[in-house]
């Protein structure tokens, strides 16, 4: 339930701007969560905002562990789509599979990690789609980065690659 909810709510009130954007030009999400895995932490933060009030809390009949355990997943998995630890992350998922490391009865935090790969996967898989819908996508992906080019340009600062709908 932990890994759907996290999958539902990866990228819950995305502004449109990613983290580098938002720490550069000083936006109250990257002052609150200090410039680190700045949307990930605001749309997982976000949603617990929700999940905790009285109407929307089903949560509420889990035990403390349980509750903690399942909050502390989602939190983890959620994390796990900033495109910052992609390589690392990849690197740290080969090295493990190299040396059989993911056997039945693996280690808990292996389960998480490859479960947070899992959900990074999915996040970036536009081009595992049928050919249609993953034009589809690309359209609507590179009109938000093109935004953030344009508004890059507008304050004064470098367009990212692959932001400027120019080149």
């Amino acid at each position: 339930l932990a890994c759907l909810l996290a999958a539902a709510v990866h990228d819950f009130r995305h502004p449109g701007y990613n983290n580098n954007f938002l720490a550069a030009t000083r936006h109250e999400h990257a002052i609150t969560y200090s410039d680190q895995s700045v949307l990930e932490s605001m749309h997982v933060a976000s949603a617990w905002a929700i999940l905790l009030t009285e109407e929307c809390n089903f949560l509420s009949r889990l035990s403390k562990d349980q509750f903690n355990e399942f909050r502390s997943v989602m939190i983890q998995l959620v994390l796990a789509t900033d495109m910052k630890y992609h390589f690392e992350h990849t690197s740290k998922f080969k090295t493990k599979l190299q040396s059989d490391g993911y056997q039945p009865g693996c280690e808990r935090e292996d389960t998480r990690f490859v479960l947070g790969l899992a959900l990074h996967t999915a996040d970036i898989a536009n081009p595992a789609k049928p050919r249609q819908l993953c034009l589809l996508w690309t359209e609507m992906v590179m009109e938000e980065f093109f935004c953030q080019g344009d508004e890059e340009a507008r304050v004064g600062l470098p367009i990212s690659p692959f932001y400027d709908r120019a080149k």
